[in-house]
């Protein structure tokens, strides 16, 4: 039976004074243990990272050796000209850690569920599930998006030499509540006791064959003998595959795998999946058994969107104090925090400490948290997951691949919902800056209403960011300190994956609907989210090939292909949408900085290998540029004032302001962009300004260059400047002996603008 709004408030009254007084002496134990824990007056980026390697005299850091980053900026475009005929140096901009940085509007939404403790972490698809015996667990590779990329292998060790005969590929038929003969994308439909999935993984996941397979055998795992090969394999996906040969000695058993058929999702493409491999003797028995002593290898391992709990453990922080971000937002996309994770017994709350540690870190090393509040239903409460060891193993726990539904769905769930909710807000009180409520929230006002009072009756100085506020206005009486940019303009560009010819016109309607919704009464904050895309393997986009492309199986099914952007073309895209979102005032949330758990270019590190166990992640031209950019910005406003360009293009530009002597001013060309540079020659005069020094920032190569200026009367003019396809930050200080004190000089642009300028931030912190 589904609620109506007055139940649902009638619930609430009923449930608030107990989920309150239930609260106090937890938040009391976890004051007490948060003043034990304290961490060292000035943190160091060195307790987390080690230094293995100088390159020109600069440390290179290897975070636990998955991922290795270069101290400063590398030089992306050597030799690029900022300002014609400027002899002046280029220094290197050191960049600062979050807990060095004042204030900024960058925002790192990491890949989730973050880190976590062992019985909390996820493995549905390790090599161990080919040898358990049990069909119904599987093993998938790492994938790729495209069929042949590399081959995939199994290696099978047995304990000791047997003679063997053939070799029997189980295909699972029920790994994960078995196969889904439709995929459902709404966010709004499930079917009752059915699985839901969102991504489509669940029709070829444990039975996903490759079309060329080879089998080896050998007694020294050094000599290797072909006992079968086949270019064109095609195996039995409903059942066993049995590949015999004759009898031979053997140890080692070698099964590779090529040029894929299966297409298992957009984040993992095309792979190697299966239930069991089987290693039989004459007499037909399974020797490839850990029961009996044999051993698995495989050449790599798919961790979907969860990633490993080792991973998260060695990047999930010191990933962020190194962007420089000043915000961090556990996504309610599987965080530790979501109601799965926190009630896996009925009635029994409790927060990951694994968790629970990293938020409390994440508050004293300078980050402000940004703690998303899902509403799907708990999986406990409808028969599912009672068992978590074997649920871990068994099913993707995960709701991009097994969405269990709303939580006002009955009566009983919504109840449980909020002692969830209600639990969460106190255990996280005074760490958390901001909750967002739902990442994929029909538009349900009286929840969202429900939900924020009982947050707010228990801590009364947080902040909100609101679901799906498509349908907004000021009279909804919606309790949201945040809005988002890109879902009130859902004709405009959404992320930063779409083309970069989109971002001017997303510029100009964001603009526009801001001073829209200040007209309606809206008092708080904007925000955008996004991410990028790129090939796998990185590289230029293919002549003819479309960026965007389907293809149908034979049961019907279509997946949508993004083929994406080059590395230099999506660290472009991501530096205009950083610097015009900063522009605007409003918080950058970027989605994924690091994703080692399957094949598609979301994050800002690549992975040229397809096995993230081995090959350690390395910074693509992104993660560099994100990183200036958060140092560059530190302590800047936006503000509006007058600047003319005089050259032979028109330019995208932002202005910014720091304090009362210091103005930025940020500027490109906005056109679809390539992996060369594009720029343009022109003179650029500030109006009303005496500038005192000016530098420019060049954010793909990481350095800042004294520049030569000029003033004409009360204006200052930097002559022959080279504006690029991606931002040029010119920085402006003009002192007190150069306009005779604060304000006096201003010109009107300024004087209109000056009260304004730290408004994004004032809303911000309360």
């Amino acid at each position: 039976m589904k609620p109506s709004p007055n139940s649902c408030r009638k619930a609430h009254r009923q449930l608030l004074a107990l989920v309150i007084l239930g609260l106090h002496a937890g938040m009391r134990v976890q004051a007490a243990e948060d003043s034990n824990n304290a961490a060292p007056s000035t943190p160091n980026f060195e307790d987390y990272a080690t230094i293995e390697a100088y390159s020109d005299g600069v440390p290179v850091y290897s975070l636990g050796n998955i991922a290795y980053i270069y101290g400063v900026s590398p030089d992306l475009y050597p030799g690029a000209v900022m300002q014609e005929g400027n002899t002046n140096p280029k220094i290197k901009i050191k960049p600062k850690k979050s807990w060095e940085i004042k204030r900024n509007l960058f925002v790192a939404s990491m890949a989730q569920p973050g880190v976590r403790t062992m019985w909390n972490d996820n493995q549905p698809l390790l090599p161990i599930h080919l040898i358990d015996g049990d069909p119904d667990t599987a093993w998938c590779s790492y994938g790729s998006q495209v069929p042949d990329a590399h081959p995939e292998w199994i290696r099978v060790d047995l304990p000791r030499e047997t003679e063997i005969e053939s070799v029997v590929l189980v295909s699972s038929q029920r790994f994960a509540l078995g196969n889904r003969r439709t995929v459902i994308y709404s966010t709004e439909k499930y079917d009752e006791g059915v699985l839901t999935d969102w991504m489509g993984f669940h029709r070829w996941a444990g039975r996903a064959l490759p079309n060329e397979l080879t089998i080896q055998v050998s007694r020294d795992a050094w000599h290797w003998d072909t006992v079968y090969e086949n270019k064109g394999f095609s195996g039995n996906e409903s059942g066993s595959t049995v590949i015999k040969f004759e009898p031979r000695l053997a140890k080692q058993i070698l099964i590779t795998g090529n040029n894929f058929k299966r297409y298992l999702d957009k984040y993992v493409g095309y792979a190697f999946s299966l239930g069991e491999v089987e290693v039989r003797n004459r007499e037909g028995k399974n020797l490839a058994l850990v029961s009996r002593g044999a051993g698995v290898t495989a050449s790599s391992t798919s961790y979907l969107m969860s990633q490993d709990r080792f991973t998260h453990d060695l990047l999930y922080g010191p990933v962020q104090y190194d962007l420089g971000v000043k915000w961090t937002a556990f996504s309610a996309d599987e965080g530790m925090q979501t109601w799965q994770y926190v009630e896996r017994e009925k009635g029994k709350l409790e927060v990951d400490p694994a968790f629970d540690k990293l938020v409390t870190e994440m508050n004293r090393n300078g980050l402000r948290v940004i703690l998303d509040i899902d509403a799907k239903a708990n999986p406990i409460y409808k028969g599912r997951k009672l068992d978590w060891k074997q649920a871990r193993i068994r099913e993707i726990s995960n709701s991009y691949y097994d969405a269990p539904g709303w939580a006002w769905q009955t009566e009983e769930i919504w109840k449980a919902y909020l002692r969830y909710v209600g639990f969460i807000a106190g255990h996280f009180k005074g760490r958390v800056a901001m909750y967002g409520l739902g990442a994929d929230w029909p538009y349900r006002e009286d929840a969202f209403k429900t939900v924020a009072r009982i947050i707010k009756k228990i801590d009364p100085d947080v902040k909100f960011k609101g679901p799906d506020i498509r349908r907004w206005t000021a009279t909804s009486g919606l309790p949201a300190d945040t809005l988002d940019l890109a879902s009130l303009m859902p004709d405009a560009r959404m992320d930063a994956g779409a083309a970069l010819d989109g971002l001017p016109k997303f510029f100009a309607d964001a603009k526009q609907k801001t001073k829209e919704l200040r007209g309606l009464g809206y008092e708080g904050v904007f925000s955008n989210g996004f991410l990028t895309w790129a090939l796998y393997p990185p590289g230029p986009l293919p002549a003819g090939l479309p960026a965007w492309g389907s293809t149908r199986d034979e049961n019907g099914f279509v997946d949508l292909r993004y083929t994406g952007d080059s590395e230099m073309v999506r660290a472009k895209t991501l530096a205009q949408s950083l610097v015009g979102t900063a522009g605007l005032g409003a918080l950058s949330i970027f989605f994924n900085p690091y994703l080692n758990a399957c094949s598609i270019g979301q994050s800002l590190f690549r992975s040229p290998v397809a096995s993230q166990t081995i090959t350690p992640l390395q910074p693509d031209p992104a993660y560099y540029v994100f990183r200036t950019l958060s140092t560059a910005f530190d302590n800047w406003s936006d503000a509006e004032f007058p600047v003319k360009f005089n050259g032979e293009k028109q330019f995208q530009t932002f202005t910014f302001r720091r304090g009362d002597n210091e103005l930025m001013v940020a500027a490109w060309i906005p056109s679809v962009v390539n992996d060369g540079i594009v720029d343009a020659k022109c003179d650029v005069t500030l109006s009303g300004v005496r500038a005192n020094e000016a530098w420019v920032i060049d954010v793909f190569n990481g350095t800042e260059q004294k520049l030569v200026l000029n003033r004409e009367g009360s204006d200052t003019v930097l002559k022959d400047m080279r504006i690029k396809d991606y931002p040029t930050l010119i920085r402006l200080l003009r002192t007190a002996a150069a306009y005779g004190g604060p304000r006096r000089r201003e010109g009107p642009g300024l004087r209109r603008y000056s009260e304004r300028t730290s408004s994004t931030h004032r809303r911000l912190e309360g």
